[in-house]
């Protein structure tokens, strides 16, 4: 069993480079290199920097203003529950299918980097689907959508429409100190819960596998994310003079 999953997680790493390499080739092609993704990605150590607005940007940042804050409410209520519902796992899901689609057609006119969220929005996709296939896995989903705190408190500053100071520089504080507790904490303690799932002899094989790549994946990806906002916010002191 051991070996059956080692052999499983060598697979789905061989998969996801492979992804990651045909993703860079396809943004590239379709997008190109944009301006505006190194202005946006130089403002990313400053979550209080409005990013200057096209209508789509606009409407995929509402979109998710409306939708992230409902996924969190449901998760919130299953974590309290410890458990969950078919219906609400397919609203997730529908959630992150629908808007890598939508990252995936408008590209730089909607989100910064759409490789890595697109990369990001699959291994949550692989999550949630995961913890479909068992009851007592359907915690997973509901953990790991933690993350999007930090998400929710971004896009709030980035909209512009938070003009009190004090609001704003709590908001920035909130964002920091949630950052890495949850971006982080999260996809370590899927990957251990999965291991002692493993370990007890929980079926399918497969699905531990899966959802314990995603959670890697996920880790990954807030470990690239915490480089680049720390960077930022260095270069945001440097240029304050503290």
């Amino acid at each position: 069993e051991r070996n059956a999953l080692l052999r499983t997680l060598r697979v789905l790493t061989v998969l996801v480079e492979r992804l990651w390499c045909w993703l860079d080739r396809t943004c590239r092609r379709c997008w190109g290199s944009s301006a505006e993704s190194l202005e946006v990605s130089m403002a990313l150590g400053d979550p209080s920097v409005a990013i200057q607005p096209t209508i789509w940007r606009t409407l995929h940042n509402r979109f998710n203003l409306v939708i992230l804050p409902t996924i969190l409410i449901l998760a919130a209520r299953d974590l309290l529950r410890w458990e969950s519902d078919y219906y609400t796992q397919l609203f997730v899901l529908l959630y992150f299918v629908i808007d890598t689609a939508w990252i995936g057609l408008m590209g730089y006119r909607v989100v910064k980097d759409p490789q890595s969220i697109m990369v990001h929005h699959l291994a949550a996709i692989v999550l949630v689907a995961g913890s479909m296939l068992k009851e007592s896995w359907r915690p997973f989903w509901s953990t790991g959508a933690l993350i999007e705190v930090s998400t929710i408190l971004l896009l709030t500053l980035r909209s512009g429409r938070v003009s009190n100071k004090h609001l704003s520089s709590m908001i920035h504080m909130a964002f920091l100190v949630s950052w890495f507790p949850l971006r982080w904490g999260v996809p370590l303690y899927i990957m251990y819960s999965c291991w002692s799932s493993f370990r007890a002899g929980e079926e399918p094989i497969f699905g531990i596998a899966a959802i314990f790549a995603a959670a890697c994946v996920l880790l990954h990806m807030q470990v690239k994310w915490s480089a680049k906002l720390m960077t930022g916010q260095i270069r945001t002191m440097v240029s304050h003079g503290l």
